[in-house]
């Protein structure tokens, strides 16, 4: 009753009877502390009362924490429960298939998204070994890996094989195997994930198809377009050259015959004028197709280009050829010479520079050709920015896709004011 009106007010009993039972079921009742009718004196009782106040404080205090330790460990219940609850729904309803192995890849839990895509129910796993299901010695070997090393195992559109069930077909699926250690520092289970990729492997599967066909076209394009262009040179070449070409002879042979001196200067300047459309002609034709291309070879049209490109740009552009001994298809020629063309119009027109370097070369397999400028340089990072800008002519994106479809590299190296080297190689083959 007393402890019910004043709870935390301390208790000290004194008996009625020299009878400590009385006292000591005092205690047991809450009391803190009894004394004995006739054996207590000042002292005894001002150590009791003393006593008592000290232990009243302490179970005062340690039932406070243990109501603070009621309470947070129900808020912890209460928490626990909930992610317990979260871990669950996304364990059952993740779009990602899940499931639990132990160290020996037994089966501890998988959700409903694997089962239903083994075509099993999720009770049909436990107490089976994954590679029961699903037998697999490179796996098999990944896994133990992970187990070894304790760290995850990730893969990207894997093929996944369901042995028991054919029909499904081949898949492909991202994983992840994720071990998960004890306190004692080992492998206490494993945690693997699997994202079925199989609709986009196979996109990009067609992408690739569709990406192979538009090269192919485009091959047949540029090789229809050169065809076009080397009749019009032969063309320009047999009819207008060699029309130009008669006009100024007949012409020549009129200047001799002419006595008045006017109708002779009138004569010299249309057969200067023929003279300078000649050379129109032949420099279009050269730009056209330039005949030594197919018949002479790579080397000496790139010479006759290195030529051409001193006299009309005012660069000092040499060549330098290594190796004469290999063979090019045609297509790889022409490819070559109108990249080699258009780097150095790109030279003229941007890098600043005086002296440009060709050199030619086979490395085992391929030919290689280097292009060297003492200009200004670039920032060769802007490259990466090429893709997104719209091309006239070959440009550098259109240089590399072109070298890249017959297998070839473009490789460009540039610091600003040092200059450019750039590196065309190419797959030799038969003429």
């Amino acid at each position: 009753y007393l402890r019910s009106l004043q709870p935390d007010v301390p208790i000290v009993v004194l008996t009625g009877f020299e009878d400590e039972k009385t006292g000591i079921e005092a205690v047991r009742m809450g009391a803190q502390d009894y004394l004995v009718k006739g054996k207590s004196d000042g002292k005894l009782v001002t150590r009791a009362v003393r006593y008592a106040i000290e232990r009243k404080k302490m179970e005062v205090e340690l039932r406070r924490t243990r109501d603070e330790l009621e309470i947070r460990v129900e808020e912890r219940t209460l928490t626990v429960r909930r992610q317990a609850k979260f871990l669950e729904a996304y364990f059952q309803h993740s779009l990602t298939t899940v499931m639990f192995l132990d160290r020996e890849f037994n089966f501890l839990r998988v959700n409903d998204d694997f089962a239903h895509a083994c075509l099993k129910h999720p009770k049909d796993f436990p107490g089976h070994n994954f590679f029961e299901f699903f037998p697999n010695p490179e796996n098999q070997a990944l896994f133990k890996k992970a187990l070894r090393t304790k760290k995850p195992y990730v893969a990207y559109a894997k093929k996944f094989d369901f042995k028991d069930n054919p029909e499904l077909g081949m898949t492909y699926f991202d994983w992840t195997l994720v071990p998960i250690l004890a306190e004692n520092g080992k492998v206490g289970f494993f945690v693997l994930s699997l994202k079925d990729v199989t609709e986009r492997v196979e996109a990009e599967k067609q992408v690739l198809a569709y990406q192979e066909q538009l090269r192919a076209l485009t091959s047949e394009v540029a090789r229809v377009e050169e065809n076009e262009r080397r009749k019009l040179a032969i063309e320009l070449h047999d009819s207008i050259g060699q029309t130009l070409a008669f006009l100024k002879i007949e012409l020549g042979s009129l200047m001799r015959s002419l006595e008045s001196k006017e109708e002779y200067t009138t004569i010299r300047n249309l057969r200067q004028q023929v003279e300078q459309a000649i050379k129109q002609t032949r420099t279009l034709t050269f730009e056209m197709s330039p005949p030594e291309l197919y018949t002479l070879g790579l080397n000496f049209a790139l010479e006759e280009l290195a030529h051409r490109f001193s006299a009309e740009r005012g660069l000092t552009c040499s060549m330098e050829i290594h190796d004469n001994e290999y063979s090019l298809n045609e297509q790889t020629k022409i490819i070559l010479f109108r990249s080699v063309r258009e780097l150095l119009v790109n030279t003229a027109k941007h890098a600043k520079a005086k002296t440009v370097q060709i050199t030619v070369g086979r490395t085992g397999d391929n030919i290689g050709i280097t292009i060297e400028d003492d200009g200004i340089g670039f920032d060769t990072s802007r490259l990466d920015k090429t893709r997104k800008t719209k091309f006239n002519g070959f440009g550098l994106f259109s240089i590399s896709e072109r070298i890249k479809q017959m297998g070839g590299t473009l490789e460009i190296n540039s610091v600003q004011g040092k200059g450019t080297k750039t590196i065309l190689t190419a797959p030799l083959g038969k003429e």
